[in-house]
């Protein structure tokens, strides 16, 4: 496969459908930073330099590249254009998504997905909240400069309607470029899919500059994964002034996933990738944390030349969702969001209006408050030697009776390496040699944990020697609740979506997803955990329940005294573990989670998701032991029917 690809240097004839944008032909000067009225429109189009859908005929309206493309504009103000609700723009999503494709219906995805948004005033329903968008209001005459948004992952408009929005009433013309891969639309991170929304935005910079904008004023702003799509498209395109990024993709951390490390290999291979230097002003703003995972190696070596006074914030105690508007429905003011959108108005102003220091003001504000952190980060470019590795073969056995241990975790703290032994209590476990030296632990629920040097454990492995755990003697306290009345409720996530989902990869055995459940201020009895399946890549599974209490936000002591395991087929569904007779009594916040402990696939790929709520977290560890991560966004349905006494 090529790894590179160049633009048309000549304007490719389009089939232009539907609407024609005759306003933005006027050749008027106009000025940034006027205080407009935000008007909206959307055009559809037809690239036919690109084909879509393989073996589709000719007439298929797939069978060229649809384009549906979002614009904001400045506008005249009217007493007959009201604005759009929010869930206009939901409701465009669902209708997408069963444009661009046409062997699935997704009807019905709007509205689910709008169950799961929030909003500031929660008297006031998703549907009712007005944007400050006028569908169709009369252009401004004039030239604006053009920004065009690169969306995040499977991503559309709706992400940041207020950014848009802002930018509009202070003079630009706005593009917003959905994240679109191949047929049939669903983006990954492979590369090929990564282009198509790069070419995507190259159409809609053709489409825009041909209806008179001011080319010679074009900037891109890219939120996550449309940052590296921003990046490439500036790569390739000349007439890009300014590109800002909003947490982007571009930045990389290798360790999470060998598809993703590998499909960010492949980009960095591109030719151009590896020889041309980003030449226009190019910025960063990061969220918090992100380099307690590691190193990045990125992109970013070849920006050195980026000329800009601060190429790079890391806005303190930001979130990735902080750069979207989904976290805060209904209000921009006091929140993080409101400082990402005046960032990036000031960028803009700065290198394509004439503020010229807009942006270096603000930023030195920023850093001088102590809401940000402005450096960068040392990027390794070469290749990270590999150690000699051990290969730990054993078997853990009972102390008391010499009979085996099924489902044992062995694992280093913190070191993302671990197992679980099998029903026969058999384990492997390969371990970089560099680790030689860490503690590695061994434990099970109703035995005492032993810790050993992986060194030591080694050395007993080799000559053959079982491991063995002494039981524990773990006392539950009697359960008894009084009460005239007893009444059943059930807390945490019901979600039974089929739309969003949260994925288990079969890659490490003790991969384990969790959430955190509040259970009131009075005791519990806990009845049934619950969760719903929606799609699985797999012929069996076997999950391993775990309650753990909190320490720090994150799970600390397992509360149960025995495994409580669950085996699933190869079929989507609802799944319930009974817990009446384990007697938990529980009260405040806990953590339930599901470990992956044995299960096998003929797919090279398998996988199992879990139906998930959104604007909700969940939590995640690679393996056995390992840190546990954070991801916002979208929270397992995990829940549980508790029984508690009514006052």
């Amino acid at each position: 496969m090529k790894k590179s690809f160049k633009f048309q240097s000549a304007f490719t004839i389009y089939l232009i459908c539907f609407f024609v944008f005759s306003a933005f032909c006027q050749a008027q000067t106009t000025n940034i930073g006027t205080n407009y009225h935000v008007g909206y429109r959307e055009f559809k189009s037809i690239d036919s330099s690109r084909r879509y859908k393989t073996g589709a005929a000719i007439r298929d309206p797939l069978f060229y590249r649809p384009e549906e493309i979002d614009v904001w504009y400045p506008a005249e103000s009217g007493s007959k254009d009201a604005p759009l609700n929010f869930s206009y723009f939901v409701y465009l999503f669902e209708r997408r998504a069963n444009t661009f494709q046409d062997s699935i219906k997704y009807d019905g995805l709007a509205d689910e997905l709008m169950q799961h948004f929030t909003v500031e005033d929660s008297s006031v329903a998703v549907k009712t909240v007005n944007t400050k968008s006028h569908l169709d209001a009369k252009e401004i005459k004039g030239h604006f400069p053009l920004l065009v948004y690169m969306c995040s992952f499977n991503g559309m408009s709706y992400e940041n309607i207020p950014l848009f929005e802002n930018l509009a009433s202070h003079g630009y013309i706005v593009v917003s470029v959905s994240s679109i891969g191949r047929y049939p639309g669903n983006m990954t991170t492979s590369y090929p899919d990564l282009i198509e929304q790069v070419k995507d935005a190259d159409f809609a910079i053709k489409y825009m500059c041909n209806r008179n904008v001011d080319s010679s004023k074009i900037g891109l702003i890219g939120y996550s994964y449309g940052g590296l799509a921003a990046n490439v498209l500036a790569l390739h395109h000349a007439a890009i002034k300014a590109l800002l990024s909003l947490d982007g993709s571009e930045m990389h951390y290798y360790g999470k996933g060998k598809k993703e490390d590998a499909d960010f290999n492949e980009l960095l291979s591109d030719n151009d990738l590896k020889h041309s230097p980003l030449m226009c002003p190019y910025s960063y703003l990061e969220s918090d944390h992100k380099l307690d995972e590691g190193i990045p190696d990125s992109v970013y070596r070849i920006l050195n030349k980026a000329n800009i006074k601060i190429p790079y914030i890391r806005l303190l105690n930001y979130n990735h969702e902080d750069f979207s508007d989904l976290a805060h429905i209904g209000t921009v003011k006091s929140t993080p969001y409101e400082l990402v959108n005046q960032l990036t108005l000031n960028y803009f102003e700065q290198y394509l209006g004439d503020k010229k220091s807009a942006y270096d003001l603000a930023a030195d504000g920023v850093l001088s408050s102590k809401k940000g952190l402005a450096t960068f980060a040392k990027i390794i470019t070469g290749n990270i030697d590999t150690l000699s590795r051990l290969n730990l073969k054993g078997k853990i056995i009972s102390a008391e009776a010499g009979s085996s241990i099924p489902y044992v975790s062995i694992g280093i703290p913190a070191g993302n390496c671990g197992t679980v032994s099998d029903e026969n209590g058999l384990f492997v476990l390969n371990v970089e040699g560099a680790l030689v030296n860490n503690i590695i632990r061994i434990s099970s629920l109703g035995y005492q944990s032993k810790n050993f040097t992986v060194k030591e454990l080694a050395l007993l492995l080799k000559q053959g020697t079982d491991i063995t755990l002494t039981k524990q003697n773990k006392q539950l306290s009697e359960v008894i609740i009084k009460a005239k009345k007893l009444r059943i409720k059930t807390v945490g996530n019901t979600s039974q979506s089929k739309f969003f989902s949260v994925g288990f990869p079969l890659k490490f055995l003790g991969s384990e997803v969790g959430v955190v459940v509040s259970l009131g201020k009075k005791d519990v009895l806990l009845r049934s955990f619950n969760f719903n399946i929606s799609q699985t890549r797999l012929d069996s599974c076997t999950f391993r329940l775990n309650i753990y209490s909190l320490a720090n936000g994150l799970p600390s002591k397992n509360l149960l005294a025995n495994n409580l395991l669950i085996s699933i087929g190869n079929k989507p569904g609802s799944y319930t573990i009974d817990l009446k007779s384990q007697r938990l009594l529980m009260k405040n916040k806990i953590f339930i989670s599901l470990e992956w402990i044995s299960g096998k696939t003929t797919n090279k790929q398998g996988a199992v998701f879990f139906s998930a709520g959104l604007l909700a977290s969940s939590y995640h560890r690679k393996t056995t032991e390992a840190n546990w991560e954070q991801f916002k966004g979208l929270g397992a349905g995990f829940n549980l029917q508790v029984e508690e006494s009514e006052e």
